[in-house]
């Protein structure tokens, strides 16, 4: 079975629509995390996929939460 092959009139103008939607060298960088917003699931690991899911950088006891019970599953072998 062979690959199928493009066109490389077809291929150009492809090419020529992706870089007049962003030209060359001209991709930036996300900003920074947005500030956390305190939910009733802080401190819990729902709280620290919720703070990722928006954008924030998670809460001091949401991040410990997290980082505890990856802990826990890495050392049960991931069964939890």
């Amino acid at each position: 079975m062979t690959a199928p092959t493009v066109d490389p009139a077809v291929y150009a103008q492809a090419l020529a629509d992706i870089r007049a939607l962003r030209p060359y060298g001209t991709y930036q960088a996300p900003a920074g995390k947005l500030p956390p917003v305190h939910r009733p699931q802080c401190g819990t690991e729902r709280g620290y996929v919720l703070h990722s899911v928006h954008g924030e950088a998670p809460h001091p006891a949401c991040r410990d939460i997290a980082m505890a019970a990856q802990r826990k599953r890495r050392a049960a072998g991931g069964a939890s």
